[in-house]
């Protein structure tokens, strides 16, 4: 089973250029990334990395795999802020109903920014016809 662990060492490894750097923002040792990537690749059947050159590179199928993990790795920080955000108490949706007689553009800017500031909060948009 891949783990949260080496996606996050895949990701350090690859952000940094080489095994050493990722280590080193990870806190872990140089032998423990090389370990923990070397496991997720023989539980994957294929290489992640080029090592043949100078600085290590991702090979075609790793690339593939690396991007995919991008995901993985973003929806496990929105998880930790609706976590964090409902451990105090904040409301994770937020319904609106526009009427036919709102200033629909600038309601859409609003609800724009909104969203961009408090990614965490799903908007529930509604409309109703109040002009009869």
């Amino acid at each position: 089973m891949v783990t949260l662990k080496q996606i996050q060492a895949l990701d350090a490894v690859v952000r940094e250029g080489s095994f050493q750097a990722g280590a080193r923002i990870l806190h872990k040792t140089h032998p423990s990334v090389i370990n923990l990537l070397g496991k997720l690749e023989d539980q994957l059947g294929f290489a992640l990395f080029d090592r043949s050159g100078y600085r290590t590179t991702l090979t075609d199928a790793g690339q593939a795999f690396y991007q995919r993990s991008l995901r993985l790795l973003d929806d496990h920080v929105a998880l930790e802020d609706l976590a964090r955000h409902l451990g105090q108490g904040k409301e994770a949706r937020l319904r609106i109903v526009i009427g036919d007689v709102t200033p629909l553009t600038e309601t859409l800017q609003v609800l724009r920014s909104f969203a961009a500031l408090h990614p965490q909060v799903q908007l529930d948009l509604g409309f109703e016809n109040l002009s009869g």
